[in-house]
């Protein structure tokens, strides 16, 4: 049996698409959740934010983690750059912290994936 927790704490960010009813609460948009976790994974990576927006981008074929990395950069005053994102990006090789997980994911293609966009990274760094 899952525990849900609903947080009340509330922060001024841009909402780059309209929140969605579901069920009575207001829901981000995909977008906007896939943005979050590109944050996240800037300031303090986790293993469940690299698989959820690792889940994503495998299903959402026209995003792209430098898309969502400029998106970033508008919705929060205060983003990590491209040095600092690449840097968090090289731990997914790392990660010990793995959720529950109710279906079997990849990992050796997960980590594949970030390393490469780390690389991208460092490739934007250096011009």
């Amino acid at each position: 049996m899952g525990l849900t927790i609903l947080s009340n704490f509330q922060h001024q960010v841009l909402e780059l698409f309209k929140k969605s009813p579901l069920n009575g609460l207001k829901v981000e948009s995909l977008f906007d959740l896939a943005v979050n976790k590109v944050q996240t994974i800037a300031s303090q990576p986790r293993a469940r934010d690299f698989i959820d927006l690792y889940l994503v981008l495998q299903t959402q074929k026209d995003w792209s983690l430098e898309k969502l990395r400029q998106k970033a950069r508008e919705k929060f005053e205060m983003f990590s750059g491209p040095i600092q994102l690449g840097q968090n990006l090289l731990q997914v090789k790392q990660l010990q912290d793995f959720p529950v997980m109710l279906k079997e994911i990849d990992l050796p293609s997960m980590q594949k994936f970030f390393l490469n966009e780390a690389r991208k990274l460092k490739e934007k760094v250096l011009k």
